[in-house]
């Protein structure tokens, strides 16, 4: 088997038990193609996946997240892309038969022409990105694809040549099925920001008015934002703050144990790897129609997609789930887990990449 270069973030350690989607799903694919035979080089941060075919080489000891807390924090993406072009001169040097790129950098795919082997770009984040968005000026280098986790992505990168769509997929065995739900409560799990991308303060206000309780997991922007985000709504619901240092919450078990997974999510997502951690749990998830969610959820099966640009549906979608006899509602949880195993199933998912890596080679 021949020997793979994957670069991978600088934002958090790439493991599989990382906070970070992106993270969770390189450490994953790089496991899932070692398993294959392949030997794989992955370029990441100390404290990431090695040994099993897979060696590591550290790019820094300071994360893009630790330079963010710095005075520096204004320069942290400068930072990124002058280590990822020491992580080029590596690529170039090591010739390489074909480099994965799963960092988000824009020095890769821009001067990829100058490894002269094929490189596969993966898609995890949305099109106005740079690392996609510059080919709408940039010549695409002839060596260079994308793949794209859901067909709205890629249709939305109409003007970039050579992509592919793969879903993304999970190992279904590694997370804890619950029948039955524990809590009569729905949950939210992610990252808050100043524009409030993930919906928590729609999922919040809706479940205020409904008086239905809602839980929270919640990594914080800044720490400004966590003091303004805590004084306004902690006394609303329950916040678990989820940190690499705190780690309460466990995308293998903790999703089952709740009645539901809200996602009204103000952005288009590329995919949402949170969604299939909470379906193979057995938790049906109610979202927006946005991005690749109407991909991922079979409404009406295992969740329900409502539209974003009518607010009230969020709502009563939450009181039907809420109000279902029970044994539909069981049999929605059974629903959640069976439309992962079938549609993301972790082997059907690393075997088209391997169809894919072995037609370029």
């Amino acid at each position: 088997m021949p020997k793979i270069a994957i670069v991978s973030s600088l934002y958090k350690p790439t493991r599989i038990d990382a906070i970070g989607g992106q993270e969770t799903w390189t450490a994953q694919f790089a496991l899932g193609l070692a398993e294959k035979g392949y030997k794989i080089d992955l370029y990441a941060l100390p404290g990431s996946i090695e040994g099993k075919g897979i060696k590591l080489y550290p790019i820094t000891d300071l994360s893009l997240d630790g330079i963010k807390k710095t005075n520096l924090k204004n320069k942290a993406f400068a930072i990124g892309e002058a280590l990822y072009a020491k992580v080029l001169t590596i690529l170039i040097k090591n010739s390489y038969p074909l480099v994965i790129d799963s960092s988000g950098s824009i020095t890769i795919p821009l001067n990829s022409y100058l490894l002269k082997a094929p490189v596969i770009v993966i898609g995890h984040f949305p099109v106005n990105h740079p690392h996609v968005a510059i080919f709408q000026k940039f010549q695409q280098p002839q060596n260079l694809f994308y793949v794209f986790p859901s067909h709205f992505q890629n249709k939305m990168a109409r003007w970039i040549k050579n992509s592919f769509v793969i879903p993304h997929g999970i190992k279904v065995e590694n997370f804890k099925f619950s029948p039955k739900n524990e809590l009569e409560k729905s949950f939210w799990v992610g990252r808050e920001t100043l524009d409030d991308k993930k919906g928590l303060r729609v999922a919040i206000k809706v479940h205020k008015k409904l008086k239905i309780p809602l839980e929270a997991y919640v990594s914080f922007d800044s720490p400004e934002l966590k003091r303004e985000f805590l004084a306004q709504e902690s006394k609303h619901l329950k916040i678990y703050e989820s940190s690499h240092s705190n780690r309460v919450y466990n995308k293998f078990s903790t999703p089952g144990r709740y009645k539901v997974l809200i996602y009204p999510i103000n952005w288009d997502e590329p995919f949402g790897l949170v969604l299939l951690e909470s379906l193979a749990c057995g938790t049906p998830v109610i979202a927006y129609n946005r991005g690749a969610f109407p991909e991922i959820i079979e409404n009406g099966k295992s969740g329900f997609i409502v539209r974003a640009d009518r607010p009230e549906e969020l709502e009563q979608a939450i009181k039907k789930l809420y109000s279902l006899p029970i044994e539909k509602y069981l049999q929605m949880r059974i629903n959640a887990r069976k439309s992962v195993e079938k549609r993301f199933n972790f082997q059907n998912f690393i075997e088209a990449y391997i169809k894919l890596i072995n037609k370029l080679l």
